[in-house]
Parts: structure tokens; sequence; C-alpha cells
């Protein structure tokens, strides 16, 4: 037999635990592209989970609805404020129109539908009358007046709706001057949220500046208390045996903060 089928090699001890060049970069190849997988896929998680955070609603202001407390976005915060005012406007015609509907046994709903399908019905029978029965040249101008009334309509909202948004970006710089110019005199008042709702509600109705109502807010709880504090100290001064001299010249401490806020020293 053969004693050379399977000869034995000469290896020094510094090679035998080397590998081929050609497998030896091959490795190397396969290490560097599971780095830069998993780099990857941390740039992705990274990346998924920013873009999942812009997603979640900033808890801008919490209010009361049917018994619920709802968080509010900024944005949400600003829409339903403008759809509040909005509301006084409106008001009066929305309970006009209720009336209707009650007087004739339908709801607000069904009497609105009435009025237009009413509304087709004169525009179906103009058309009649133009065409003199011809029915395809009715269809025409039926189709028409349909299409000339949605156009209107369009305008009209679209008109409505960027006045809306004028008044909602008035509102929203209203907001933000008045809360950094409350933050020059309160440090601690950074957001809206931290306002009370009277202070939005009277800046609308007296036509104000948020800064002026709520300066007037504090001054007015600071005299509530103040006035409370010093009803309780002439009562003790009236009580027997008080001589003490109660003064009455000296401006209060409370008016003083107000003028001095009202002044922005």
């Amino acid at each position: 037999m053969d004693e050379n089928l399977n000869p034995e090699v000469d290896t020094t001890p510094e090679q035998e635990g080397q590998l081929p060049d050609d497998v030896s970069a091959a490795e190397g190849n396969d290490e560097k592209a599971v780095k830069e997988a998993d780099a990857q896929n941390t740039n992705a998680s990274k990346a998924d989970g920013a873009e999942a955070s812009k997603d979640i609603p900033e808890n801008f202001l919490e209010i009361k609805f049917n018994k619920q407390s709802v968080n509010l976005s900024r944005e949400e915060a600003v829409t339903l404020a403008q759809k509040g005012m909005k509301y006084d406007s409106i008001s009066e015609d929305y309970l006009k129109l209720k009336d209707h509907a009650a007087r004739n046994g339908k709801s607000l709903s069904e009497f609105v539908k009435g009025l237009e399908e009413a509304e087709i019905d004169v525009i179906r029978q103009q058309c009649k009358e133009t065409a003199d029965g011809n029915e395809e040249y009715e269809q025409l101008l039926f189709e028409k007046a349909l299409k000339e009334r949605d156009i209107k309509l369009q305008e009209y909202n679209n008109g409505i709706a960027a006045a809306e948004q004028q008044e909602k970006e008035a509102l929203e710089n209203k907001i933000a001057n008045g809360i950094i110019a409350i933050n020059k005199i309160n440090p601690e008042i950074k957001e809206v949220s931290q306002l009370s709702d009277t202070v939005l509600k009277r800046a609308e109705e007296e036509g104000i500046s948020i800064r002026e109502a709520y300066l007037l807010s504090v001054y007015e709880n600071n005299k509530a208390v103040e006035d409370a504090e010093k009803a309780a100290a002439d009562a003790s001064k009236r009580s027997p045996g008080s001589l003490k001299d109660t003064g009455g010249n000296e401006m209060s401490t409370t008016d003083k903060q107000f003028l001095a806020g009202l002044w922005g020293r």
C-alpha cells in the first residue's frame, strides 16, 4: 500500500493557529457586517422611538367634559378655546333653529335636513320650468345648479376657514405674549395651564391683555385676603381694652404690588 496517500506536513507552532488569508478576511468582513447591522438597528430603534414620541400629544391643559378629565395638547386647547369663543356669536341662532324644529315636532337634525330637501325641490322646479318639457335639458340645468350651489358653499367655507385661522393665530400669539409678560412678573408662571380659566375669560370679555387680567386677578385675590385680615384686626382692636391707633392713610401692600406690576416695576 502507498504510504504517501496521507502525507504529513511539517508545521511550525506559529502556523498551527493560523487560517488562510482569504478565510480570515471573510470572517473579518462578516464581523464588520454584523456590527454595521447592529448599528443600523440601533439607529432605527432610536428613530422609531423619536417618531413615536412625536405622536404622543403633549398634556398642555386638562379640562372636564361629560364628567371626565380630558388632557389636551396646546393645539387642541387653542382650537377648543376658539370654538368656545365662536359659540357666543352663534348660540342665539342655534337656539332659534332648535325652537323652530321643536314647534314642527322634529329634532334639529331632521329640521335642517328638511330645509335642504326643500331647497333642492325649489331648484328642480325652477329647472323644470326653464326646460319647458325637455327632460334632458332639465337634468343638465339641475346638475349645473347643484354644482354652482356647491361652489358657492365652498367659497363661503374657505372664507370662514381663513378667518378662523387668523383668529386662531391671533389667539396663539396673545397667549404666548401674555405668558411671556406674566413670567417677567412671576417667574413661576411658564405655561397657560398655570393660569385659572377666569383669567383667560376675563381677558377676552373685557378686551384686555392676559397680563392685565392676571394682575387684576392677583390683586383681587390678595385684596380679599387683606380685607379679611384687616377686618379681623379691627375686630380685635375694638375689643375692650384696645386703644391702638388704626391709621388709615397708608397705601396697602396689595395696592402697591398691583401698581408695581401694572407699571412694570
